[in-house]
């Protein structure tokens, strides 16, 4: 999200907050659907300021969301996608590192942490020990970092494209299955604890610190 972007967002945001509570859900159902469309980020974010303000609008007349954007919030907001230029193939593969990026320093500073070996390689150190700074990286741990992103993507794109049509018993189902196959392949990955290589925990500081800079850059700068 660049500069432009994020002023756009902030905005949004405080106007957001003026939304009457009876508009509100339908809003955020809206918004979300645009989310998962192929808007760039700060035209998401055009679009959701043009639509508050038809909202904040609409509500000083004493109307409802309904008024403006009819009942068919989906083919409304279709309606706004089509009039837009789609993501450029840069866009997508910058949003595509950003999200991947952040992902992996998140889920490898996790895995660090609560790693028996790097645990120990800490508690030597405090102790004034000699320790090995060799981390193994099992199946398992590759098998996790893989399952919980593919089934977190998985579930964000399934609710954010069927917000507007989506019942409430159908999205707990969903995330019910979700769950039930992501705890399957944890599962799995605690028992293959066969180490495949090992890595120096230097290196895998590094790559954490990688992948941060990675996020950082491509969230904040492009």
């Amino acid at each position: 999200m660049n500069k432009e972007t994020r002023l756009l967002n902030k905005e949004n945001n405080i106007l957001d907050s003026k939304i009457k509570e009876e508009n509100q859900a339908i809003f955020t159902d809206m918004i979300c659907y645009l989310r998962s469309s192929n808007l760039s980020a700060y035209n998401i974010e055009v679009v959701r300021n043009d639509l508050t303000e038809m909202i904040l609008s609409a509500q000083e007349r004493g109307e409802n969301i309904n008024d403006v954007v009819g009942d068919d919030y989906k083919d409304f907001c279709n309606s706004i996608i089509d009039t837009f230029p789609p993501k450029t193939v840069g866009e997508k593969i910058s949003e595509f590192t950003d999200t991947l990026s952040f992902s992996l320093a998140i889920l490898l500073f996790i895995n660090m942490l609560l790693s028996r070996d790097f645990i120990n390689l800490i508690a030597g150190l405090i102790r004034g020990k000699n320790v090995t700074y060799s981390i193994p990286v099992t199946p398992g741990i590759l098998i996790q970092i893989i399952a919980i992103i593919t089934f977190a993507t998985f579930l964000v794109h399934v609710i954010t494209k069927n917000s507007l049509s989506l019942s409430e018993s159908k999205e707990k189902l969903i995330i019910i299955i979700a769950c039930i196959i992501l705890s399957i392949a944890l599962a799995l990955s605690f028992m293959l604890r066969t180490a495949m290589f090992n890595i120096h925990a230097l290196v895998l500081i590094g790559l954490i610190i990688l992948f941060s800079l990675i996020h950082i850059i491509i969230s904040r700068v492009l």
